[in-house]
């Protein structure tokens, strides 16, 4: 009984601090007001590479509109999901009062989420594999060097190592 009762605790705060942090992020641009958020083919692969890392990689005229029509691309392929993603946080927000559960409805929000999720994350991993094969060799190369030195200065979870915010 006592598993039961951390389990179905740990689902209510995960249900409260998902949407939560989720807002946060959308409001703050998702990297804690710094620069783009990962939403919508931003980040490290694909808005990002239109920036400083693309004057980097040298990416010519062509390169970058191709970067761009991808992520357009995605950008309005996905954004079905990204409604439905919002539109069920808002009604489970609606129909579930604070502090009351509902193990049967939380179990199936959290489902339908979670697949809604999921297709969203294969879309933006096809969407940086296409970005990335935009490249040349070369640059390919140099991009993989520039993405493991952005993983090495981000802060660790553990405290150690990295640079930046902890």
């Amino acid at each position: 009984m006592k598993i039961r009762t951390i389990t179905i605790t740990m689902v209510a705060i995960a249900l409260i601090a998902i949407p939560t942090w989720s807002i946060a992020q959308h409001r703050s641009g998702g990297q804690g007001g710094h620069g783009p958020s990962m939403r919508d083919g931003a980040g490290f692969g694909g808005r990002m590479l239109l920036g400083p890392i693309g004057d980097k990689l040298e990416l010519s005229d062509e390169q970058r509109q191709q970067i761009e029509t991808i992520i357009e691309t995605s950008r309005e392929s996905t954004q079905t999901l990204r409604d439905q993603i919002k539109e069920g946080n808002e009604a489970y927000r609606a129909n579930h009062e604070p502090g009351t559960f509902d193990e049967t409805s939380a179990q199936a929000f959290a489902t339908t989420q979670a697949g809604l999720k999921a297709e969203l994350m294969v879309s933006r991993m096809k969407t940086k594999a296409d970005v990335f094969n935009v490249l040349t060799p070369e640059q390919q190369e140099e991009f993989i060097q520039l993405r493991e030195l952005f993983g090495e200065m981000k802060p660790k979870r553990d405290g150690k190592g990295g640079h930046g915010r902890r």
